[in-house]
């Protein structure tokens, strides 16, 4: 995957709805309530609308959506030392912020496509865990095994991408080079 189209143009550009709230805002604490607002309305129109079919699109739309409240709160701010308000200020009003890398603008990306229950592909869920009109133990191990076949696919997406949790991201290359960087999910299901 090439990072180098996430930019601040190509925000703009693709979340056009959430740009012009950031273009009406009078200030900062403005922006966060509407944001907040939005993210809310959203969420409740998907509820609204969907039906069981339509699960995994409200659910997108409500963990996004939770996802983007609580970065926009003080106590995130404050204890993460940074403000996705003032990024999305400073995007919605050709601020530059030099820091912020490709890979920073594509989570960001990602995340206001998901408030709008937008995304590159289907949910998982929506791909591995099919209605079972089986019920009692023979359900459970139809269930049991759509989950294993979820879980194995999420984690070979995972593998595919460096985190900051593994050794390349936290120690200097020269300290990492050579050795496995196993995932941080591994040691807690006892897999390393």
């Amino acid at each position: 995957m090439d990072t180098a189209i996430y930019t601040p143009q190509y925000l703009r550009k693709t979340n056009p709805k959430i740009f012009k709230l950031i273009a009406r805002a009078g200030d900062l604490e403005e922006l966060r309530g509407q944001l907040i607002d939005f993210t809310f309305s959203t969420e409740q129109k998907a509820l609204e609308e969907a039906n069981h079919e339509d699960a995994g699109f409200a659910a997108r739309i409500r963990d996004c959506g939770i996802v983007l409240r609580t970065l926009l709160t003080h106590g995130s701010e404050q204890a993460a030392g940074f403000s996705i308000l003032q990024v999305l200020w400073d995007i919605g009003h050709n601020v530059s912020r030099p820091e912020l890398s490709p890979a920073f603008y594509a989570d960001l990306y990602h995340l206001l496509l998901g408030v709008l229950g937008q995304g590159p592909r289907a949910s998982l869920d929506v791909v591995h865990l099919a209605a079972i009109s089986a019920s009692g133990r023979k359900a459970a191990l139809i269930r049991s095994r759509q989950l294993d076949n979820l879980w194995n696919e999420v984690d070979q997406r995972m593998d595919a991408f460096p985190t900051g949790l593994g050794r390349e991201a936290v120690e200097p290359p020269s300290a990492a080079a050579g050795e496995d960087s196993d995932r941080a999910g591994r040691h807690h299901r006892g897999l390393a």
